[in-house]
Formats: C-alpha cells, sequence, structure tokens
C-alpha cells in the first residue's frame, strides 16, 4: 500500500508538476512537439492522429462528443490546450481540469 502523504506534500507535489508542464511546453521546440507529449500523457497512442482541434471543439460539447470516452478524451485534450494558451496565468492541470467539468457538466443535462 502506498503511503498517505499531507496536504503540504500534496500541494508541492502539484505545484512542481505544474512547473515541470509549464518548462516542457518552454523547451519542446514547438507547440506541436508540447501538444504530442500531453496526448502521450493522456494515453493516446502513436497509431492515432492528432485531433483537428477547431473540429472537435465547434459547437461545445455535442451529442457526438458525449457518444464515447475516445471522443470525450478529444475534446478534453483540445480544449485544455485552447484554455492553457488562451489564458493567462492558467496551468495545464488548471485546464484539463475546466475543460473535463466543461464534459461533466454537458452530459448532467
Amino acid at each position: 500500500m502506498g503511503m498517505a502523504t499531507s496536504d503540504s506534500d500534496s500541494d508541492k507535489c502539484r505545484v512542481v508538476v505544474d512547473a515541470a508542464m509549464d518548462v516542457a511546453k518552454e523547451k519542446c521546440g514547438s507547440k506541436e512537439a508540447a501538444r504530442r507529449q500531453m496526448m502521450d500523457l493522456l494515453g493516446f497512442t502513436d497509431d492515432e492522429d492528432p485531433p483537428d482541434c477547431e473540429d472537435v471543439l465547434e459547437g461545445g460539447v455535442t451529442p457526438d462528443v458525449l457518444e464515447t470516452v475516445n471522443n470525450q478524451r478529444r475534446y478534453a485534450l483540445c480544449s485544455a490546450w485552447r484554455i492553457a494558451e488562451g489564458e493567462d496565468n492558467v496551468s495545464f492541470r488548471e485546464a484539463i481540469n475546466r475543460a473535463w467539468l466543461e464534459i461533466r457538466e454537458a452530459s448532467e443535462e
């Protein structure tokens, strides 16, 4: 079993991971290279084509997006990328959480 961590350890870890994501975006050489790594982190495989985020995000969270987990995952990645790129001082963690919240809220309607 894993050892329990204190809230302060968890907070420190969260800050470190967020900082690592920021450094990765800066050091990958291009936005597309960083996006590829984010896709890998979110479980996309090498044989999956990167989503066309403009198409994926068109119309928001549609019934088609909600139809499958893969569609939801694509939407979450694209939405998070849009949020992180378009808003100052938003970590990728916050962006991905907001993207998934949008999907969860739409599925409850």
